[in-house]
């Protein structure tokens, strides 16, 4: 048996039992970044949603609304402080053309068990970028797989910040382990 090369069946075995070792301790660790991933993308997108409104009813010098829906497709209502409404979509809705028609843009949805909250129906901007009739409002992005949560937080004046959170199902509130982020100048995570 001159110059045999190769691996005996006990190597071979080995070395798969410790490459499914591996597989199982990272396994679980992917999952939940993946989910933390697609949570950190709804919260952006919703953000710049929300930040293209506002951007479009100051350059167009008309009033925006963002209108929430739920996964059948209904308007959301009777969101408030103590009762947030879920929602699947955000549609912005403007007078185009003058008519007094509103034209709507589907331009957010959620997908793979990411979760939306908010204490408003919906929100309009006016023609200066400021919240119509002064209402703040707050938007929650979670992940029904993991704890965290992003909050999406709008004064009144507009203005929007991002606060990233651990999510409490029973609460309205989160409870948050990191600063703020972003702010007036349109910063995020």
């Amino acid at each position: 048996m001159k110059n045999q090369r190769g691996f005996t069946l006990l190597e071979i075995m080995i070395a798969v039992a410790m490459m499914a070792i591996v597989v199982a301790i990272a396994s679980p660790d992917w999952q939940a970044f993946i989910s933390n991933r697609r949570t950190t993308g709804a919260s952006r997108e919703l953000y710049n949603v929300l930040q293209h409104a506002r951007m479009k009813a100051i350059k167009e010098g008309q009033s925006i609304t963002v209108i929430y829906f739920d996964d059948k497709g209904d308007a959301v209502s009777g969101a408030s402080d103590d009762a947030p409404q879920p929602f699947a979509a955000a549609r912005i809705s403007w007078d185009q053309n003058g008519d007094g028609t509103p034209a709507t843009t589907e331009i957010f949805s959620t997908s793979n068990h990411v979760l939306c909250d908010t204490n408003q129906d919906s929100m309009a901007y006016t023609s200066r970028g400021i919240l119509f009739g002064g209402n703040s409002g707050t938007l929650r992005v979670w992940n029904e797989r993991t704890l965290r949560q992003y909050s999406i937080v709008i004064n009144n004046l507009g203005a929007m910040r991002q606060a990233i959170g651990i999510h409490n199902a029973s609460s309205s509130k989160a409870s948050f382990w990191s600063g703020s982020q972003g702010g007036a100048g349109g910063g995020q995570p």
